[in-house]
């Protein structure tokens, strides 16, 4: 009998296996009468809701999602923003949900909130497998200003996350993580039906369609067979008369019901306009504001048929009936099903959120784990939307800033190397991390985006550029085919590509997902021998350089064109080997990778020959070739009092825009016969736990020579987040013993120090310390004698409502035999930067060719502005504090201009015991003008910045005095 007991146990169990494998998820309902009070700024709402437990367990309770609670103080989403360096308003009141009944079969339900957001609901009686709960939950949501995603500015409302929604339960239990605005979101799908009570001149888009009421879209319907210009003058004083003669009683009720979506989005606004199109059956609803009409109108619906066709041709029939874009409050963009909320007329950027609808809308992943399966895969997309519709580059999509006559004749990049620029920087930077992390386990925002766009896109683009778009697409097909309207996670994604393609893909996905490896494969040497038969074998060493290993393939090119590829066999965890090519023809150059299928990081060493580019150095201009050196030059103009006017040459080498580069100057004075050269660059070193630079230069200037070597140090607990650390090691040697400067300062010397900084955000205002010290031993030099110098700066600046207010510190202390040439000054820099730095020559007053006084500084020393004529002599000490207000929005002057004051006061001694004061006050003008770049000259000029700070007052012999007639302005200039 026990044997057959067994027996049956087993048999139950081989039944079982089938079943406990078998997918399922829950399902939900919710009906929801809100009112909204457009004053008071309320939502009272009543909701009905359906849970049906489709899972194998049972459940005591139901968690769901408070998200509105989190923008408070003391939540765990500000202590997440505060470590962005973001902070919510000190002072503002408290918004959020709050819950007034929760009811089931006339019993109410006990309910806690616990982590700010999560809603515990205990139930009467367990939930049973296969079983269905309704209740109804009355709540008052007081609605924050715009924040984040949603909120009200004026009389527009974004309502995102807006309402008690249902945390998932899936086959890994509850995901009831709170809400710390670390990632996105996860839901459950099911049907909506809202119903809206609103004030009557609010115009309504929503996720769903409209089932009773008026959303107010033919009362403001766009007329496109007209002119914009001409439609809009019109619309605005009938809308206006409208608004003017409303009831403030009067309402608007409208019903939207959205079937199988996860969530539920809308936004409303007294000041929307609305255009309709359609593809293929869908209604395309785009509602934007009368401000924005004239880049939104016509553009935004071909640009929803265009997303539509596209995304339905490669990934899966669009599910549902409409797509409503809204011109929303936030900056970006923002997905919800059905509904996009865009903050700007950007092609890239509606493609993108449409694009959501898919990776996230149909396909329901849980973007706090697993953010890539739909950022990364939108992202990719949306690259490749750009390279079907625009081939030849996208900066007309994505780029302002770039003018028709920059578009039409500089140097444009393609859509691939745009992308992999700035995500390659990040693969080589200590900050890289593997794609596959939950979202709050990224060290910060930056790495959380450079992996779940940027990087997963390159890998998805990668994986398309490996299998051909026709395997692709047919992995792709199988996922749409087996998950749409599903939750997905990695693993369904994974497997459906390998069906899909036929090819086990571990070895892709495991490096992609779970290393931080990059792909850098290097030709180290190629070898050619022939057959009896006359056939070439070309054997062909690499070596594996980022870590990352993948099939990469080798071609030899034969002198008519000719070419033969082959792959690398038994790839995987080779750090070096052979490719074999045979071919028919005598190989002259060879190349890996020649279609750029992996993106290697750098396919300057994939030749067998060194390729190199020239250009010339347009200030922004950063479209950069991927398998070259890029030479960048441009004229230097110069000019000092001493000697007169200068012209030179500026070469800069550079390789994919990544920090690194080398630059050569060459320039000279027409009235002077000594040339000027200098070199100078940064390398960023690869292999450290921290970020280190190298950075140096070797300048001659008036026949003073200087050689400079710098290491930095860039560190912080969470890269790139406030506390920023900085330690730089230094060297530099001076020579200017043929110097054209006082005979006193013919010397050398050479000095070794350390710089120290730090960046942070105090009192809600952007912090700098600053702590330098250098040391000179009397053998190294002519100079003779031994000093050391101490520099300390602290510095302040916060923006209030109507002004900037900036204050620094200055102690700068310099031993009694410290040379002239780089003791510190009342005003201004050391003489030796001055002499040394091009920017910083003077352009007005110099005498006796020494600079006891200029206008064109960089400034530096105490910052006394009022002392830069005469009285900016060196000292041994200084202690210093500048204050400066700028002030914004002066009435009656153009934005170009910005008027501010400031206030200095210090001291300067040159023996520590006798202190002379100094003060001064003025005021300033910055002249930030721009123009439009439409000729060469334009283009090569680009707009810059004036700023001329004129003091009227300065403390001399122990009183205030006018600073009239001592001429002690200061001019700045930069570009």
């Amino acid at each position: 009998m026990r044997s057959i007991a067994i027996l049956r146990v087993l048999f139950i169990l081989i039944l079982a296996i089938p079943l406990m494998g078998q997918y399922w998820q829950q399902w939900v309902e919710y009906e929801m009468d809100i009112y909204l009070d457009g004053e008071e700024k309320t939502l009272t709402v009543t909701s009905d809701l359906v849970y049906v437990n489709n899972s194998p367990d049972p459940l005591d309770r139901i968690y769901m999602h408070l998200i509105p609670n989190a923008f408070n103080s003391g939540t765990i989403a500000e202590q997440v923003w505060k470590s962005y360096g973001n902070s919510f308003e000190a002072d503002k009141e408290w918004t959020g949900i709050s819950i007034q009944r929760i009811e089931s079969d006339s019993v109410e339900l006990a309910f806690d909130i616990r982590d700010d957001t999560i809603l515990d609901i205990t139930l009467a009686n367990p939930l049973a497998s296969q079983d269905t709960l309704t209740f109804s939950m009355d709540w008052v949501s007081k609605v924050h200003e715009h924040l984040d995603r949603s909120g009200w500015e004026g009389k527009q409302f974004d309502f995102a996350q807006w309402y008690p929604k249902f945390v998932v339960y899936d086959e890994n239990g509850w995901h009831d993580d709170p809400f710390g605005d670390w990632g996105e979101f996860y839901g459950e799908f099911g049907n909506f039906k809202v119903h809206l009570d609103l004030p009557a001149e609010q115009i309504v888009g929503a996720t769903g369609v409209v089932i009773a009421g008026d959303p107010g879209w033919d009362a403001v319907k766009v007329d496109t067979s007209q002119f914009w210009d001409e439609w809009v003058e019109t619309f605005r004083g009938e809308r206006g008369s409208y608004l003017a003669d409303l009831d403030s009683s009067d309402r608007r009720k409208v019903s939207f019901f959205a079937e199988n979506v996860h969530d539920f989005a809308w936004s409303c606004s007294q000041d929307f306009v609305y255009e309709h199109g359609e593809w293929n059956g869908i209604d395309i609803h785009v509602l934007f504001t009368s401000q924005v009409g004239e880049k939104w109108t016509r553009d935004v619906v071909l640009w929803g048929e265009r997303s539509l066709a596209w995304l339905s041709g490669k990934f899966g029939p669009y599910v549902y009936p409409q797509v409503t874009l809204v011109k929303a409050l936030l900056g970006g963009g923002m997905e919800y099903p059905m509904l996009v909320m865009d903050g700007s007329d950007s092609e890239s950027l509606a493609a993108h959120e449409i694009g959501h609808i898919w990776f996230y809308g149909i396909f329901g992943n849980d973007e706090l784990d697993e953010a890539w399966l739909d950022e990364g895969f939108t992202t990719f997309q949306t690259t490749w939307y750009k390279e079907h519709h625009y081939p030849e580059n996208d900066y007309s999509l994505s780029r302002n800033y770039v003018t028709q006559f920059e578009y039409d004749n500089l140097p444009l990049q393609n859509y691939k190397e745009a992308e992999l620029k700035p995500t390659i920087r990040y693969m080589l930077s200590v900050a890289n991390q593997p794609i596959a992390l939950k979202s709050f386990n990224f060290s910060d925002y930056y790495s959380y985006q450079s992996n779940v766009y940027d990087k997963a896109s390159v890998m998805l683009g990668m994986l398309k550029n490996y299998l051909g778009e026709e395997r692709f697409l047919a992995g792709m097909k199988v996922y749409y085919d087996r998950w749409a309207l599903k939750h997905v996670n990695e693993q369904r994604f994974i497997k459906s590509m390998e069906e899909g393609s036929g090819e086990n893909l571990d070895w892709f996905f495991d490096q992609w997902l779970y290393s931080a490896n990059h792909v850098d494969y290097d030709l180290v040497s190629w070898d050619v021998t022939r057959d009896d038969e006359g056939s070439y074998q070309t054997d062909i060493h690499v070596e594996n350089k980022g870590g990352m290993f993948v099939p990469i393939s080798a071609t030899v090119y034969g002198g008519a064109g000719e070419s033969a590829s082959e792959a690398f066999e038994n790839f995987l965890f080779r750090e070096s080997g052979v490719i074999e090519v045979t071919s028919n023809f005598k190989p002259e150059r060879v190349y890996l990778d020649a279609d750029n299928v992996f993106y290697d990081v750098d396919r300057r060493n994939n030749g067998s020959q060194r390729k190199r580019a020239w250009r010339y150095d347009y200030r922004g201009w950063d479209a950069y070739p991927d398998d070259r050196n890029l030479y960048l030059w441009k004229p230097l103009f110069t000019y000092s009092d001493a000697v007169g006017p200068g012209l030179g040459l500026s070469v800069k080498q550079v390789y994919r825009n990544t920090g690194n580069f080398l630059r050569m100057e060459v320039d000279g004075y027409l009235d002077s016969a000594n040339p000027d050269v200098g070199l100078s660059f940064s390398h960023l070193q690869q292999g450290v736990p921290f970020q280190g630079t190298w950075k140096g230069y070797a300048r001659t200037w008036r026949s003073i020579q200087a050689v400079s070597l710098n290491y930095e140090i860039h560190w912080a607990e969470r890269y790139w987040i406030n506390p920023l650390h900085y330690l730089t090691l230094r060297i530099d040697v001076t020579d200017a013993t043929h110097g054209i400067v006082p005979t006193s300062s013919r010397n050398s010397f050479t000095r070794l120090g350390f710089q120290y900084e730090l960046q942070d955000e105090v009192f809600g205002g952007d912090h700098g310390f600053s702590t330098s010290f250098y040391t000179s031993p009397s053998s190294l030099g002519s100079y003779g004698s031994a000093f050391s110098q101490l520099f300390l700066m602290n510095n302040w600046t916060k923006w209030f409502s109507k002004f900037k207010l900036n204050n620094r510190t200055n102690l700068l202390l310099n031993s009694a035999d410290t040379p002239d040439l780089v003791k510190s000054r009342p005003a201004s820099t050391d003489l030796r930067s001055v002499l040394l730095d091009r920017r910083a020559m003077s352009m007005h007053d110099i005498f006796d060719n020494y600079l006891d006084g200029y206008h064109y500084y960089s400034a530096g020393g105490g910052r006394l502005r009022g002392y830069t004529d005469s009285l900016d002599v060196p000292v041994n000490y200084i202690w210093s504090n500048n204050l400066d207000l700028t002030f914004r929005y002066v009435p009656y002057l153009p934005n170009a201009l910005d008027l501010g004051i400031f206030i200095d006061v210090g001291q300067v001694s040159n023996d520590a015991e006798t202190w002379d004061n100094l003060g001064d006050a003025g005021f300033n003008i910055h002249f930030k003008p721009k123009w439009k770049r439409t000729n060469w000259i334009s283009t090569l000029i680009r707009p810059f910045s004036v700023k001329l700070e004129v003091p009227i007052l300065r403390y001399e012999d122990s009183g205030w005095v006018s600073t009239y007639g001592a001429t002690p302005w200061v001019i700045t200039v930069s570009n």
